[in-house]
């Protein structure tokens, strides 16, 4: 009699243990048919198949054009120094300038402007990696520079 309880309530357990795998599965499929109007499960599949393959094609384009963007960001200004200083002790205050415009491989140019009494004079020189190319620098633009590779 016992073997019988004992059997019973083994299959009894079965059928439940079954019974909740069924009814997850059933679930689980339910969560990717969900919005299907009456089509099978392979059609539904290939359908999302087909709008990831669009994805990752779109996603390769993005990453073309990103790495496009990156090397024209390079080539243009992106770095700015300015120092402001008086060359000339006997006149007023600190109205002559030094500003270097680079990019962000440090090619530019620093402009400078020296501002005295009955002129000002301004000069522009070209900057190749952060440095000098062809004119030597005042320390007012080596400055401009410093800082503009700093910013």
């Amino acid at each position: 009699m016992t073997l019988i309880y004992l059997t019973i309530t083994l299959i009894a357990l079965w059928l439940l243990g079954v019974s909740l795998m069924v009814f997850g599965l059933w679930r689980h499929y339910k969560k990717l048919t969900k919005g299907a109007k009456g089509e099978d499960l392979r059609k539904i599949w290939e359908e999302h198949l087909e709008k990831a393959k669009r994805a990752e094609s779109r996603i390769n384009e993005l990453g073309v054009d990103l790495e496009k963007l990156k090397k024209e960001g390079d080539e243009h200004f992106q770095k700015i120094g300015v120092v402001r200083f008086n060359p000339f002790n006997e006149t007023g205050g600190n109205q002559s300038f030094a500003v270097a415009l680079l990019d962000g491989r440090g090619n530019g140019v620093v402009l400078s402007s020296l501002h005295g009494r009955g002129l000002t004079r301004v000069y522009a020189k070209p900057i190749k990696d952060f440095g000098p190319s062809g004119f030597e620098l005042s320390e007012e633009e080596k400055n401009a520079v410093s800082i503009a590779k700093n910013a």
